[in-house]
């Protein structure tokens, strides 16, 4: 809405207010006095050219914009019987009145009127528009046209708050798709509105509901209620009667066509809906700016790039060439061309990694690694929030990340990478089904199945007992990658990199005596930490150490009770 500045414009001179002001103080059986209407003649001129409106438009308009300006307001089918317009007359003019509405000019206020002494009734009003008041202060028609979207997002934003001001004008349905059609004139260089108008598969109220669910996914909604949508856009229940035998039917296009679809298609639930890919495409593809959209991580943990701390990662040389090939398979450059190879021998445009072996060898890591050196979300799945005591949900879960991860596919730059950690319960080895438990892991592992069998993107799980991984998850997962304890060498370099202050001689005694993990040493690390900051023990304390090593091995493992660096003379 445009800013005006009263003071910067002459009242006295305004022709526009001057003629409106006229009409207003003489409108009462103007039509019926030929005198009169040939006296007013200019005035009418005056204000039917500015707003583009016949003549009993023109008296109705001043009166309305005069009363508001006064600080009247008075119910719209007694101004015209009061200008002298006859029951027929008035209902004629229904007409020109919707179409004011929906211009935006008209808005109705609801106002409750005293009825005998009891009962009270409600009337609606019509008040013009702020945007015709400016207009007229002014004197400026320009003021008249509405705002163009500055893209498609302002666009939906616009489109919703026009949607609800027809709802709130209560406007037949047919009414209000003829309102949204020439509203969205402004819009027709855009092919997603273009579409849906230009369809003659849908009914106008599915127009309607797609419009508006289209602005739902600005504000990041991302599952829909029917019977609310439909409530708030006032629909009559055999309209929504109508919509929902349609769906049943496999009649309605806006689920054959996949524009919607139910959150869980096997409950056809219309209290639980979402959109469609051909939607969720249409609307990513013509948003301005879809890498500033959010990404949807009700049932993942989002962790960017940028938040994941850069960390050294040592492996033995054997396991650091597959590591290596992987890294480099994985960069934007490399993806982009399999991806495209993939395509082109009718392939889906995926990898599946499955990380396995021992625990604390640095698998969690290296993905978080390679997420930060490729610049890659990493969606990370923690199967234990996805299970559910109710019947049904974890399954409908297991759907729902795939879905969020399907979204940010679509809106990241990069392809990100869903990471399944420490996906033991899942992957392992279906179960006979004794419980409800069994069945419902079960159940996860068929649609997890399903889902790789069709997915596209990056995909990594680990997991420390490649034992028990279910056939059909082995024939799913393109690379299978062994992560086993450092060697000597190998756990030189980690304690190296973590304990620089250290002598070389402590170090090597250390590698070579204990077999130590990666993930143990930072513990180790960890613990001389706090002690040094708590009890002001020296970083350095060899008794200390030992004590913690032997804290992480358990006392299982068989060392030498002397060690080079802890002989005394």
């Amino acid at each position: 809405m445009k800013e005006i500045n009263l003071k910067k414009h002459s009242l006295t001179n305004n022709m526009l207010l001057q003629s409106i002001t006229t009409l207003h103080s003489n409108h009462v059986n103007i039509f019926n006095e030929v005198s009169k209407v040939k006296t007013y003649k200019d005035e009418l001129n005056i204000v039917c050219d500015f707003f583009d409106v016949e003549p009993q438009t023109g008296v109705l308009l001043s009166v309305i914009i005069c009363d508001q300006l006064i600080g009247e307001v008075r119910y719209i089918h007694k101004v015209l019987k009061s200008i002298g317009f006859s029951s027929l007359e008035i209902i004629s003019l229904n007409n020109q009145i919707n179409d004011l509405v929906k211009r935006t000019w008209l808005k109705q206020s609801h106002k409750t009127f005293p009825y005998e002494r009891v009962k009270k009734i409600k009337t609606t009003e019509y008040i013009v528009s702020q945007q015709i008041i400016n207009a007229v202060m002014c004197c400026d028609k320009t003021s008249l046209e509405n705002e163009k979207p500055l893209d498609f997002t302002d666009g939906l934003i616009k489109l919703r708050n026009y949607i609800k001001h027809l709802v709130e004008c209560d406007l037949f349905i047919e009414d209000m798709y003829e309102g949204i059609q020439s509203y969205l004139i402004d819009f027709n260089e855009n092919s997603f509105f273009k579409e849906i108008i230009e369809s003659n598969n849908f009914l106008s109220e599915e127009k309607i509901v797609l419009f508006w669910l289209s602005s739902e996914y600005v504000f990041d909604r991302e599952e829909f209620d029917l019977d609310l949508i439909c409530e708030t856009l006032c629909f009559e229940n055999n309209l929504v009667y109508n919509i929902k035998q349609r769906i049943k039917n496999d009649q309605c296009d806006l689920f054959t066509c996949n524009y919607l679809s139910f959150v869980n298609p096997e409950l056809a639930d219309f209290s639980s809906m979402t959109f469609g890919d051909k939607m969720f495409d249409l609307l990513t593809k013509h948003c301005v700016k879809v890498e500033d959209k959010k990404i949807r991580h009700k049932f993942c943990q989002l962790i960017k790039p940028d938040d994941i701390e850069f960390k050294n990662l040592y492996f033995n040389d054997k396991q650091q060439k597959d590591i290596t090939k992987i890294i480099d398979m994985l960069s934007p450059e490399k993806y982009k061309k399999m991806a495209e190879n993939f395509k082109s021998h009718k392939m889906k445009e995926a990898l599946s990694i499955l990380f396995y072996g021992v625990s604390g060898t640095g698998k969690t890591e290296l993905v978080k690694q390679i997420a930060k050196k490729h610049n890659r979300m990493l969606l990370l799945v923690d199967i234990a929030s996805i299970k559910s005591m109710w019947v049904g949900e974890s399954e409908k879960n297991i759907k729902r990340v795939f879905k969020e991860y399907a979204e940010a596919l679509k809106i990241c730059k990069e392809a990100p990478i869903i990471f399944f950690n420490e996906a033991d319960a899942i992957l392992n080895k279906r179960r006979n089904i004794e419980s409800s438990t069994d069945q419902m892991l079960n159940s996860m592992q068929n649609i997890l199945l399903q889902y790789l069998e069709d997915f596209e993107g990056i995909f990594i799980a680990t997991t420390n007992y490649i034992n028990n991984l279910d056939d059909a998850f082995d024939r799913r997962i393109f690379y299978k990658k062994l992560f086993v304890l450092p060697d000597e060498n190998t756990r030189f370099q980690i304690i190296k990199d973590l304990f620089p202050e250290w002598p070389n001689d402590w170090i090597k005694n250390i590698a070579a005596d204990f077999e130590l993990s990666g993930s143990q040493i930072q513990n180790i690390k960890r613990k001389l930490l706090v002690d040094s900051i708590l009890f002001d023990l020296d970083y350095s304390n060899k008794e200390l150490l030992l004590n913690y090593i032997e804290e992480e091995l358990g006392f299982r493992k068989k060392y030498k009770t002397e060690i080079g660096f802890l002989k005394t003379n």
